[in-house]
């Protein structure tokens, strides 16, 4: 553990640090590590230690940003059962404070039916950043037609990093999907903030044509 926190802190910088604080505003220590740093750290790691002893150093309690976020990457590639890796997951979510240690741990395989159905579990939580782990993972993993009318119908809920993480699921629907969800777009189902959040990262985005940007400009909630 020691010899990992001396690597890390061999990688920081002061600079980043400050970009990070302000980025991420979480209650974790930050060193200042760039992620591809990080994320290049995290291989050479799976590749040197063995199962048991990646498994050990994951559930080891931290209050240093970069070392949690360090066991999000490892584990999303760990070669472990499944449902393993989503025990370990769980956790992990539990402990996020900030978008980023949600955001940047995308698992390189997936069981689809486990996954999902802990996805209606972290739907349902209180917690914002787990919320936004459903979200998130949703729009990952399961953009698909025969996901969207449960998309759709997920609840709009409070907090800003969740309700931005619906935004964001939306806008990767309207992309894959664009006449499915302008209709649901028309429904007016969505809150008024979550509209708002929905209509500019579609206004923002390339994938997007013109003319479903117009449309949506002229839904008033």
């Amino acid at each position: 553990m020691s010899e990992i926190l001396k690597n890390l802190n061999s990688l920081k910088s002061d600079k980043h640090k400050i970009f990070m604080e302000k980025l991420v505003r979480s209650k974790y220590e930050i060193l200042g590590v760039k992620t591809p740093l990080l994320r290049k750290f995290a291989k050479d790691l799976s590749k040197n230690l063995s199962e048991f002893e990646l498994l050990n150093f994951i559930k080891f309690e931290d209050e240093i940003f970069e070392m949690i976020l360090l066991k999000g990457f490892i584990l999303a590639n760990l070669k472990c059962e499944f449902s393993k890796k989503l025990e370990i997951y769980n956790n992990y979510i539990k402990k996020a404070d900030n978008w980023a240690l949600i955001d940047s741990v995308k698992f390189k395989k997936i069981d689809e039916y486990l996954l999902f159905n802990e996805i209606n579990l972290w739907l349902k939580s209180s917690d914002e950043f787990v919320l936004r782990a459903g979200f998130v993972n949703l729009l990952y993993y399961f953009v698909k037609d025969e996901y969207l009318d449960f998309i759709f119908k997920t609840r709009n809920p409070q907090g800003y990093y969740a309700q931005m993480a619906k935004a964001w699921l939306i806008c990767e629907c309207a992309i894959k999907f664009p006449n499915e969800t302008l209709s649901f777009l028309k429904s007016k189902n969505l809150s008024d903030e979550i509209f708002k959040m929905s209509k500019s990262k579609i206004k923002d985005s390339f994938r997007i044509s013109n003319n479903f940007k117009d449309e949506i400009s002229k839904i008033v909630y």
